[in-house]
Order: structure tokens, then sequence, then C-alpha cells
């Protein structure tokens, strides 16, 4: 019997851990064009702010990028990405989709 209740008051505490918790992995995608053009920008340089990989865009302007940790819940940390090519404005957005780059 004791080890029964133990086993719940642990497996809850798990539980509500997990879900009050900031930790997890947050990920941005889309595309990158310039303003001027309209036209998808390839080698456009995605670095998240908070951890991660840095990615490029692909010749077609699309990019994937994925944070280290950061929040996974309302009121926690959310994805900032810097966007960055030379000859264009260097900009940091927060939660990106599509991105429009300026000279």
């Amino acid at each position: 019997m004791r080890r029964s209740v133990a086993a719940r008051i642990i497996g809850l505490s798990i539980v509500v851990v997990g879900l009050t918790g900031c930790e997890g992995v947050v990920c941005a995608d889309g595309t990158v064009t310039a303003a001027d053009t309209g036209q998808a920008l390839a080698g456009v340089q995605c670095t998240p702010k908070d951890g991660g990989d840095v990615a490029s865009s692909d010749a077609a302007g699309r990019y994937h990028v994925c944070s280290g940790l950061v929040g996974c819940v309302p009121d926690c940390p959310a994805l900032h990405v810097e966007f960055s090519k030379d000859g264009y404005q260097t900009v940091t957005l927060k939660s990106p989709r599509d991105v429009v780059l300026q000279r």
C-alpha cells in the first residue's frame, strides 16, 4: 500500500513539473525574401539567439531553425532568431515565420 501511494505522489510530481516547466525545443520555419524585389533570398544566416544550431536559407529562401531549450508554456521566453546576409540589414524577430530583409 505504501508503495502505491509513493508511486502516485512521484508520478503526480513528474506531471506537475512537466506541465509547469519552461523547457522545450522550439522551431521556426518560413521563407526569407528581399523587400525591394520580393524574390527569395538564399544563404541568409538564421541564428537562434537562445542557443541551437545556425541554419541558412536554401535556394527558394526557405529556412528551418530550432532553439536550444526555451519556453513552451505561457510566460516563458519565446524563440528569437537573427537573420543576416551581406548587403541587407540584420533583423532579430520573435517567433518568426516569413521574413523580409531590407537593403
